[in-house]
């Protein structure tokens, strides 16, 4: 690992490291863009992310213990939000599949000089890659972006994967994706925040950045 620095998700990323975030995940979401060998391997199922299936369920214990973390805004907005995941859910089945690492946050990249190393991928699966860009921008960067820098961001995630030979997938195709992905998102603190909030004090803080970063970022991309 040394002399690498390691991220951290508390302290987050500047835009310049989500930038070779990008570069990175696009150069692994490309090898394996529609794979046919990548649907064959039965331990690799369509990913559930972060079980955004389950958001209904949680919703519940995420109000008994996050509630501190809600502004009286957010707590109006939940209700849009399980719509909307589910809507999400039925749109990622229909796109590009690719490998996706699922849990793409600071706390899992490794960072020397322009490179970045990605680790911790045990809950990767099949399913939408614009998913992975999504959680890693809304979730780990250090202030909230704008909707400009995050369309600079997408550029740039769509342009490695043209360099890796991705054809007949235009920038607009990738800006959806994202938007699925940012949907997608909603579902993380819900689901994650009552575990993390009872772990531990960083767990505590990680769960409360989910709930203001996350929801910040839905407003920005998706006006909700």
């Amino acid at each position: 690992i040394f002399p690498s620095r390691t991220g951290d998700q508390v302290h987050g990323l500047s835009y310049s490291d989500l930038s070779s975030v990008a570069k990175s995940i696009g150069a692994v979401h490309a090898r394996f863009w529609n794979s046919k060998q990548l649907q064959k391997i039965k331990a690799l199922p369509l990913h559930h992310y972060n079980r955004a299936h389950e958001t209904s369920k949680h919703n519940q214990s995420f109000l008994r213990y996050c509630r501190p973390f809600l502004t009286k805004k957010d707590t109006k907005r939940i209700q849009h939000f399980l719509p909307t995941i589910t809507q999400a859910l039925r749109q990622a089945k229909n796109r590009p599949i690719t490998l996706v690492h699922g849990d793409l946050r600071a706390d899992n990249l490794l960072f020397l000089r322009s490179k970045v190393f990605i680790v911790d991928w045990q809950i990767a699966a099949r399913g939408l890659g614009g998913f992975d860009l999504a959680r890693v921008i809304g979730g780990s960067s250090t202030r909230p972006l704008t909707l400009r820098d995050q369309h600079k961001l997408v550029g740039i995630w769509h342009q490695t994967l043209r360099q890796g030979r991705v054809r007949g997938y235009n920038l607009s195709d990738a800006w959806w994706d994202y938007r699925i992905g940012v949907a997608l998102t909603l579902s993380i603190p819900i689901t994650n925040g009552p575990t993390l909030v009872q772990l531990s004090t960083r767990g505590r803080r990680i769960a409360r950045l989910m709930v203001s970063r996350f929801f910040q970022n839905a407003e920005t991309i998706l006006g909700i």
